[in-house]
């Protein structure tokens, strides 16, 4: 606590409350700047290396991939499908396997998107049909207001 005190991060005072002596800590704009870039740089890795271990751990149960796909994709982290920064002169097994699971990652996030752009298009057809439905009831329901011409009546108006 002395040392982000002296670096200015946090205002520290001593206040009493009921009989006791209390340390009543604020953090200053220095600091909360200062943790934003603490958490920027370190926050995600961690919370990468986590969403890749419990990838890890439930590979080990469930084997199949668009299952554990299904599950990390509501994990709470930015989760790019794996290094896509490939060394396109690098045919080793590492690289090979690197691209091959790339594009299973890309296959699985295109499957899940014409899923989703499907029930878009469901949705779109039941909203046409609600819509000529709605239009023949209002065609079927108007009363026609026959308009007359009055010129006449309003020539010294």
């Amino acid at each position: 606590m002395n040392r982000l005190t002296k670096k200015g991060y946090i205002n520290i005072e001593a206040i009493i409350r009921n009989n006791r002596q209390l340390k009543l800590c604020r953090i200053t704009e220095s600091g909360k700047k200062g943790l934003k870039e603490v958490l920027k740089n370190n926050l995600e890795p961690s919370i990468n290396t986590l969403g890749e271990y419990i990838r890890t751990i439930v590979k080990t149960w469930i084997p199949n991939e668009e299952r554990i796909q299904g599950m990390m994709s509501c994990f709470p982290y930015h989760c790019e499908p794996s290094s896509r920064k490939i060394n396109e002169d690098d045919y080793s097994l590492i690289n090979i396997e690197r691209v091959n699971k790339v594009i299973k990652e890309l296959d699985f996030s295109k499957h899940r998107l014409s899923r989703r752009l499907k029930e878009i298009d469901k949705t779109i057809s039941e909203y046409k049909v609600l819509l000529n439905d709605l239009k023949k009831k209002r065609e079927e329901n108007m009363k026609i207001i026959e308009i007359v011409d009055d010129e006449d009546d309003f020539v010294n108006f």
